[in-house]
């Protein structure tokens, strides 16, 4: 993930956290989801992570492997969701708060996703 960063938090970071919180492979949001597919919704909590960071929809589409119209289609799809659906809408929640966790526990303990010699942790 070589997009520009804002918030002070780099996308890598972001997504390591995101893998580690949702316990699937970031990879597997490279999947087509045209297609009904277990991993949809990730990538519609990913893009509405991505924009709670202050990422572009070309920065999300860069990270994603999709051009940045698909980024914004993510997100009037996670915002719909948001409002029709409280499974996806609590998930979500708990998600973004788990990973926020990760994030500042990160941030303190290591410096970063990756401590010393490039370590992941």
């Amino acid at each position: 993930v070589h997009s520009e960063d804002n918030r002070d938090m780099k996308t890598l970071d972001i997504a390591l956290a995101f893998q580690y919180v949702t316990n699937v492979p970031f990879e597997n949001l490279f999947e087509d989801c045209r297609k009904d597919n277990e991993f949809r919704h990730l990538k519609y909590w990913w893009t509405a992570t991505c924009r709670f960071f202050k990422r572009s929809y070309p920065q999300i589409g860069e990270t994603l492997g999709r051009d940045h119209s698909t980024c914004v289609f993510y997100y009037k799809r996670h915002l719909k969701m948001m409002d029709d659906e409280q499974w996806y809408r609590e998930g979500y929640f708990k998600m973004l708060d788990e990973l926020l966790t990760r994030l500042a526990y990160l941030a303190m303990k290591v410096g970063g996703a990756f401590g010393p010699h490039g370590k992941l942790y």
